[in-house]
């Protein structure tokens, strides 16, 4: 399958003797759809959490919540 996509060829992405996608970013998935799938939705952001993820990105806080508003569980300052 791997031979098939191309992968190392259409976007750099080689496997370890492991099978483990290298740059580790890389990210593969089969995906089914079926009539009965259930799917999930991410939750509202705590302030918490879009404080720890701003200062993860070396974002202001201003920046982050104007970006991720819509998904605030808090009303911005």
């Amino acid at each position: 399958m791997w031979d098939l996509l191309k992968a190392k060829d259409v976007a750099g992405i080689t496997l370890t003797d492991s099978l483990a996608m290298l740059p580790a970013s890389a990210v593969s998935a089969l995906v089914f759809a079926a009539p009965h799938s259930q799917y999930f939705a991410v939750g509202q952001l705590c302030k918490d959490q879009l404080l720890d993820y701003a200062a993860r990105k070396s974002l202001t806080i201003e920046e982050t919540e104007r970006w991720l508003g819509p998904n605030l569980s808090y009303a911005r300052s």
